[in-house]
């Protein structure tokens, strides 16, 4: 029941991100919207009728509890919009700013990477494979993001599915390595044999 809960949350997550931002890629979501809603309808409305009427709204400033519900400390800072924690030694990401809305976000700087075009390909692919999280570029700061959208409206819920939030984030980031690995070993296996194709005309040059 609470990953039919957490699929629906998703995609309305993405329906509410998608309208708040007003970024045109509705379409390409309905598919896939569509077929997950075929396979979660009937779970969704069964654990929706047992859910208690005595939960907790969720607020912004309830959002602390939960990531501290879940292990996590909230970081110190100055942006009451964005909560920071850490995990595994790196620095999330939770919004309070757009609530029942919420986004889970993770930044990477790809300024120093000599490789940004595989980079966005690799966001591309990735996106293609993992329907639910976006990849963003920020051209201003150099920084990719990695975002999962849900719609959450109890603490006690919230509490429950952060960390399968966080994991779908996590296998986003595993998903976009995965393919950046890919497509760099493709690219370097291309100028291998570039430059061997490249040597006996160098050669023949070289004779005449």
């Amino acid at each position: 029941m609470t990953l039919a809960f957490i699929v629906a949350s998703v995609i309305a997550g993405i329906l509410f991100f998608l309208w708040l931002s007003g970024r045109d890629r509705l379409n390409e979501s309905e598919a896939k919207i569509r077929q997950l809603t075929s396979q979660v309808e009937t779970q969704q409305v069964r654990t929706m009728s047992t859910v208690s009427t005595s939960q907790t709204r969720l607020t912004p400033e309830l959002v602390n509890d939960v990531i501290r519900n879940n292990g996590f400390i909230p970081l110190p800072s100055n942006d009451s919009e964005w909560i920071p924690f850490k995990w595994q030694g790196e620095v999330f990401f939770v919004s309070t700013n757009s609530l029942p809305g919420i986004q889970f976000y993770k930044g990477f700087s790809y300024k120093d990477d000599d490789n940004q075009d595989i980079l966005k390909k690799a966001a591309e692919m990735t996106m293609d494979e993992l329907w639910y999280g976006r990849i963003t570029f920020s051209e201003e700061d150099d920084v990719m993001a990695f975002r999962v959208f849900a719609v959450e409206k109890s603490v006690e819920h919230f509490t429950e599915t952060f960390m399968d939030y966080m994991k779908m984030l996590e296998n986003m980031v595993d998903c976009h390595r995965h393919f950046y690995k890919q497509l760099l070993h493709e690219k370097e296996t291309f100028r291998m044999n570039e430059g061997r194709l490249s040597e006996p005309n160098k050669k023949h040059t070289a004779v005449s």
